[in-house]
């Protein structure tokens, strides 16, 4: 699993520490969420590997996806080993990258998962270029990426947060794209379920107790 923070499990270097949360308030992670999350599903107890790529990247907004994400591929492959690789961004690199590289040099596993994303536009040829580079290796080493498609869908370049449709505000979309780390020939693109949460009876259509 690629990351860029550590998350609050006990295999984690910083497992006791206090940080800041995503709602500016500081959080003591105490609580071993992936135990947490294993028992209530009945899941069998399988703690994450935590591996630094680098320097510590400590606990930053992107805990929260990293946790799903080691969480729910445990949940899909419950006695799997699930090495969590996380890398510290750079001025140059983001963590995600590196962390993924990193899983690609070393060979770490048949099977890598990666839910970040960023439009092919934003990209440009030369990150494009490095995305489809490095899946083609993890291709050829017999690895199966698997990314996801994002959570903006066929609007990769809008914020998924305000728009709900690609091109619906010409002023300020770009229109149709897509996540450029998932649309190599290299990898499978995992796409979900879109909720549209602006939609009349949102909430007593989708969701129930």
């Amino acid at each position: 699993i690629v990351g860029d923070s550590e998350i609050c499990t006990a295999s984690s270097p910083d497992f006791g520490t206090t940080y800041l949360g995503p709602d500016g308030t500081f959080v003591t992670c105490s609580s071993d969420d992936v135990a947490v999350f294993r028992s209530l599903f009945s899941l069998p107890a399988n703690s994450p590997n935590v591996i630094l790529d680098g320097p510590d990247p400590g606990f930053n907004e992107d805990e929260i996806e990293g946790v799903l994400d080691v969480e729910w591929s445990g949940a899909v492959a419950k006695n799997a080993t699930i090495d969590f690789v996380i890398a510290e961004g750079t001025e140059a690199t983001y963590g995600t990258d590196l962390a993924a590289e990193y899983i690609v040099d070393n060979n770490l596993a048949p099977v890598m998962s990666e839910s970040f994303g960023e439009c092919e536009a934003a990209l440009g040829s030369g990150g494009n270029g490095f995305e489809a580079t490095l899946w083609e290796q993890a291709a050829a080493q017999g690895i199966t990426v698997i990314v996801s498609a994002g959570d903006n869908g066929s609007a990769g370049c809008d914020d998924p947060n305000t728009e709900t449709a690609a091109g619906q505000n010409p002023n300020i979309d770009f229109g149709p794209s897509v996540n450029g780390i998932a649309s190599t020939p290299f990898n499978v693109a995992a796409g979900g379920t879109d909720f549209d949460i602006t939609a009349s009876n949102y909430q007593s259509t989708y969701w129930g107790t």
